[in-house]
């Protein structure tokens, strides 16, 4: 559109540090100039000459890069500005250093500012017509000239540097002192639109030189601050310390400081009597926290309650039932958030006070094993020493025949100690015929009291399951057909509290217990002529043949009653079968064995196995010895009929590496592997240290050959980079027919002419037909999220047609999470384009997705994404969750 050139004299320059442009286009420049020069571009002159080595100048010129207006201010010293900005009200605000004694006035007033011998930054805040508003020094003395100016949603003037030494950074006639612990510091300082003081931090403390510094604040007056930092530095702007060690020879930092101030939990504390039910409505948890933002706080729960089961919600609303009888002290943490920052983790204590407890006893079966054999002793205990108890105050029921005694024979009960536990004898002629047992102590027509007189009010019954919450349907499997201890168990029928749906072959496990083999129970059948009430398991014969003891269980998985309430949980079924030990026990290995412990011939050593990797068809395996540098294949051998080792794979010539195999893919038809290694020294000045190596299988050689690749600068000259270390590789995938592999690159550090950062990255390469050549350059592309991790998990579709990149996102300081992200790449016949970004589950109550791990189809389909997941109902949990692409 046009080009404009501000000339400068002989022997002079001129340097445009930095421009700004407001809503009408005008444009703003900030510089400095020595001896003299002339800033009108045009055919005009306007001529400036400087008071000193270097004097600063303030330009504007309008949308068509025409002159408008210029200011000169300086002194005998060295003065610049560094920085422009365009306020909400559309003025301009520069921001410099300067020395000695400066008149910031550029009309006919005088301001004079002046620096105690060293150098000082200022800001300026002019009109858009270039009239003075307000000048203040606005930082620290000895200020480094590297400086950030940054401007907040309401004009809040923001300044960024380093320093050294004590300095007053108050404008103003009052102190407000920061030091930098006589090394260099960070500030940030901070006026209001007004050019009156407000605050100002340090942070980085105790780095040995001065840092390169970065300022922005986003529209909740965040402030963020960036720089680097070489060996340890202080981040904490308080009280409080919060050290950082660069690894490298100097590392980046970024800082974010919340303005609005921190919500604070307030500890809170609750009582509740034995046995009761503690209900607290919204605000509750939050009644008395502090929110100095007011933008609403939310609870999130950290760690449950230890004696009892809690239910909260995010308004602080909770309800605590303690255990049965439990009473004293329980607590949880939760911490508070006002969905920008959140608050440090405090502990909520509840008392649970006793209270005097209604008398109660249990029953345990004392020896021998209840289940398969005969049960002799029953201990019963109470909650109270008692008096007046005898065998009449007992019922023995057995399932398997329906038979009923009332225990009045041959049967003793006597008091083992003070009267709060007995035991009853003699039971062994009684339970000597198979079946599952109920012991029942009656409280009706009892004459069982405790010392103070109270009568038993509850029963208690012992049987081969629990009791459970009333509230969900129970159940027990109470019969067992034929007689197990005979021979084979055929029939099994399983009794619930109220009628289910959802009981199928698959809500059974067989297990048994002599050699914890599972067994299989697919040709099983299983019926109801109740309404749901009772179900019968029957074709069990042939797979309970062999004597042993085996164990059914019961899942509750898919089992609900009318109402959709869940099963109350598992129910466990033992017997044992005594038949003829000659009997062939149940098929081999009806799901897996061990088909062979494969060993190398080479020096894997003890990490042999550190990864594996199979074929689509399961006839090719790779495995790492990570210390033993090398990579091993296998192949199946139908003749043999097990894998046998076909290559050991390692670099072809005398690379010395530290890591090789710490990375691992294998393609669908097991012909292409890749490895990844990281060279012991570095290739060059860059640090290019990430190596992959891929193996592809040459039919006519009957042997893998090898090629191999980096993300070396002279490759991959992108978006300006002048240097790439990344971790290259740390995570590989391989097409189905090995002809495209993608590689991860997390936590890249990228120099850039406009300075370096870290990001991650990640890139498909395609074979050629005689070598791998770079193909596609993928990035995020949610600016939400943070790119650091980008690539720390990628896989490729066996079709070759998808790339699903993940980042894994972190968990910061005292619970702020910072969130991960999954994204889709699609192969568009020319290269990758971005595709989509998978939602995480529940947005709306999702505080942090952190992914572990990701997989796709074949033909990429189906997404499934393995995932740590922080929810604002539930909590903190593991999930596994998968996405099918809808069509379009």
């Amino acid at each position: 559109v046009w080009v404009k050139q501000i000339r400068g004299g002989e022997n002079a320059y001129v340097r445009g540090d930095d421009v700004a442009v407001n809503a009408s286009g005008d444009v703003f420049i900030a510089g400095g100039f020595t001896r003299s020069a002339d800033f009108d571009p045009g055919p005009q002159t306007r001529q400036l000459v400087s008071a000193g080595s270097q004097d600063a100048f303030t330009l504007k010129l309008n949308s068509q890069g025409d002159f408008a207006w210029v200011h000169s201010m300086g002194a005998s010293g060295s003065d610049s500005a560094y920085q422009v900005e365009i306020d909400p009200f559309g003025d301009p605000v520069f921001a410099g250093s300067f020395e000695g004694e400066v008149d910031f006035d550029p009309g006919p007033g005088v301001l004079e500012l002046s620096t105690d011998g060293g150098s000082n930054i200022f800001v300026q805040k002019l009109t858009q017509e270039g009239e003075l508003i307000w000048a203040r020094i606005a930082g620290a003395a000895n200020a480094s000239n590297s400086m950030s100016l940054a401007v907040g949603q309401g004009g809040e003037i923001y300044t960024a540097s380093s320093f050294q030494g004590t300095s007053d950074f108050d404008p103003g006639p009052e102190e407000y002192t920061l030091d930098s612990l006589n090394f260099w510091s960070v500030y940030v300082h901070k006026l209001d639109s007004h050019g009156e003081f407000v605050w100002a931090k340090a942070v980085g403390r105790q780095t040995p030189v001065p840092t390169d510094v970065g300022v922005a604040v986003d529209r909740f007056d965040e402030v963020y601050l960036g720089g680097s930092f070489v060996k340890t530095a202080d981040f904490d702007p308080g009280p409080g310390t919060l050290n950082f060690v660069s690894k490298g020879q100097e590392d980046a930092f970024l800082v974010k400081l919340y303005e609005r101030g921190r919500p604070e939990a307030v500890a809170d504390s609750y009582e509740v009597a034995e046995d009761e039910l503690l209900q607290v409505s919204a605000p509750g948890l939050l009644v008395n926290d502090v929110d100095p933002a007011g933008a609403g706080l939310s609870v999130v729960v950290v760690d449950d309650v230890d004696h009892g089961e809690l239910s909260w919600e995010p308004d602080g609303g909770f309800t605590y039932r303690p255990n049965a009888d439990y009473n004293g002290a329980d607590r949880f943490s939760y911490f508070v958030s006002d969905g920008a920052v959140a608050s440090a983790v405090v502990e909520a204590s509840i008392t649970v006070n006793p209270v005097e407890d209604t008398l109660f006893a249990s029953i345990t079966p004392v020896s021998p094993n209840p289940r398969g054999s005969v049960v002799e002793t029953m201990e019963i205990v109470f909650s109270e020493p008692v008096t007046g108890v005898d065998v009449s105050d007992f019922t023995l029921f057995n399932y398997a025949n329906y038979r009923v005694n009332l225990l009045t024979g041959a049967e003793t009960v006597a008091s083992s100690d003070d009267g709060r536990t007995y035991l009853l004898g003699g039971l062994g002629p009684l339970t000597e015929a198979e079946g599952t047992y109920r012991l029942e102590l009656r409280a009706r027509d009892s004459e069982i009291f405790d010392l103070g007189g109270a009568p038993l009010a509850t029963v208690d019954v012992w049987t081969n399951w629990v009791k459970y919450d009333p509230a969900r349907p129970t159940a027990i499997i109470q019969e067992v057909a034929p007689d197990p201890h005979a021979g084979s168990v055929d029939q099994v029928v399983i009794e619930f509290s109220r009628p289910v749906t959802g009981v199928d072959a698959d809500s059974f496990w067989l297990r048994r217990r002599d050699d914890n083999q599972i067994i299989s129970l697919e040709h099983v059948e299983v019926s109801s002529s109740d309404g749901g009430i009772t179900y019968v398991l029957t074709g069990l014969a042939d797979v309970t043949r062999g004597r042993g003891t085996y164990e059914l269980t019961l899942r509750p998985e898919d089992i609900v009653d009318a109402e959709g309430r869940p099963l109350a949980a598992s129910v466990v079924e033992q017997w044992t079968n005594l038949g003829d030990p000659n009997v062939t026990p149940p098929g081999s290995a009806p799901y897996f064995q061990v088909d062979k412990l494969l060993e190398t011939g080479g020096a894997a050593g003890d990490e042999f196995g550190g990864l594996v990797a199979l074929s689509s068809d399961g006839k090719t395996l790779a495995a790492t010895a990570p210390g033993g540098g090398a990579a091993y294949v296998f192949r199946w051998d139908e003749t043999a009929g097990q894998f046998v080792e076909a290559a050991e794979l390692s670099p072809s010539d005398d690379t010395e590496l530290s890591v090789y195999g710490d990375a691992l893919a294998i393609s669908a038809d097991g012909d292409t592997i890749a490895v990844h290694g990281v060279l012991r020294q570095p290739l060059s000045y860059y640090a290019i240290r990430n190596i992959v190596f891929v193996y592809r299988w040459n039919a006519a050689k009957g042997q893998f050959v090898e090629t191999r690749f980096n993300a070396s600068y002279e490759e991959l000259y992108i978006f300006g980079s002048t240097q790439f270390i990344g971790k290259f590789g740390s995570t590989l995938s391989v097409s189905g027919d090995g002809d495209l592999i993608a590689i991860g690159a997390p936590e890249s550090y990228v120099a850039y002419e406009t300075g370096p950062r870290f990001t991650g990255y990640s890139y498909v390469y395609r074979w050629n037909g005689q070598d791998y050549e770079y193909d596609t350059f993928l990035v995020s592309h949610v600016p939400s999220q943070d790119d650091r991790r980008f690539g720390d998990l990628t896989t490729i579709s066996d079709d070759g047609q998808m790339v699903v990149v993940a980042h894994q996102g972190t968990v910061a300081i005292e619970g702020s999470e910072v969130e991960g992200g999954v994204e889709v790449f699609r192969w568009n016949s020319t290269k990758f384009d971005w595709f989509a970004a998978l939602p995480p589950p529940s947005p709306k109550t999702t505080l942090a997705f952190h992914p572990t791990s990701i997989d796709v189809g074949s033909d990429g389909e189906t997404i499934v994404v393995g995932a740590e997941v922080v929810d604002a109902i539930r909590g903190r949990a593991h999930r596994a969750f998968v996405y099918r692409r809808d069509g379009r």
